[in-house]
């Protein structure tokens, strides 16, 4: 049977529906069903404010729903540590579709991503902040939806935070799900599909290495950037349609932290399949 879709009640900024093709044009008069999303946040949080407009996007009134993504709701919220307060993103998703799966598999890996990093960050600012007296701090979270389409949703979050020393930290991380099993897909599960296609000439660090030097030589346009020598066990990644995203932090002060991305075509050959790359995208 199929489900129809019409304009939700809720504030258009709190709406994140993506791809917005998983609608298709209803016959004329056709009414749908209203689909509402709220954002959930801890006990220990104050209130939530929306995510900033443009960032969502909007189905027709008149519409019936033919995939697979997932509606999502971003918000924001905020918890005081030792005289600071850290400001984080919080995330409440459902399907958007009947047979879309990892709704709250996706809901709960992020929730428990972010608090990790938070209590990472309260911790070594309560220690610092108990020895020399209060001071300055921060945290400050950020969550996006780079990939929401039909059998794959990735969240990426990233922590800019400062809790004392010489130098400010950022914190990239993601979690990925297909939402045809509704299990999460790792670095590792990627990497392996990968290497089995590409037989023993198959190199991820290689690609990694020619990636991070591309992002650093534009970012500090220098001819020869110093050499990371990444390995796969110091990145994460998350498939898009232009390639595999990685992102690589806790490089030192004077790298900070890395992102990049390595066309499909330099790691799957033409005529391979994968299953975390969605039909289209290659």
């Amino acid at each position: 049977m199929a489900v129809r879709c019409r304009r939700s009640s809720a504030p258009l900024a709190l709406l994140l529906v993506l791809p917005l093709a998983a609608c298709a044009a209803t016959p004329s008069g056709g009414t749908g069903t209203s689909t509402r999303t709220s954002t959930r946040t801890a006990a220990s949080t104050s209130s939530s404010a929306p995510t900033p407009a443009g960032t969502a996007g909007v189905t027709s009134a008149s519409t019936t729903c033919t995939g697979h993504a997932f509606t999502i709701a971003l918000g924001r919220a905020t918890k005081e540590v030792a005289g600071v307060t850290a400001h984080y993103g919080t995330l409440h998703a459902s399907a958007h579709c009947p047979g879309a799966r990892g709704a709250s598999v996706l809901e709960s890996r992020v929730a428990a991503l972010v608090a990790s990093r938070l209590k990472e960050w309260s911790q070594a600012w309560s220690g610092a902040a108990g020895q020399s007296g209060p001071g300055r701090a921060s945290f400050e979270n950020s969550l996006t939806v780079p990939v929401n389409t039909s059998g794959l949703v990735v969240v990426a979050s990233k922590v800019d935070s400062y809790a004392g020393g010489a130098h400010p930290d950022t914190e990239l991380d993601s979690v990925t799900v297909d939402t045809r099993t509704g299990q999460v897909l790792t670095r590792d599960s990627v990497v392996a599909e990968m290497r089995r296609a590409g037989g023993p000439a198959w190199d991820f660090d290689r690609e990694l290495d020619r990636g991070a030097s591309a992002a650093l030589r534009g970012r500090n346009q220098q001819a020869s950037p110093p050499a990371l020598h990444l390995r796969t066990a110091d990145v994460q990644v998350y498939p898009t349609p232009q390639g595999l995203r990685v992102t690589a932090d806790g490089l030192g002060a004077a790298i900070g932290a890395v992102e990049f991305t390595i066309a499909w075509d330099r790691l799957v050959a033409p005529g391979d399949s994968m299953s975390f790359i969605p039909a289209g995208w290659r």
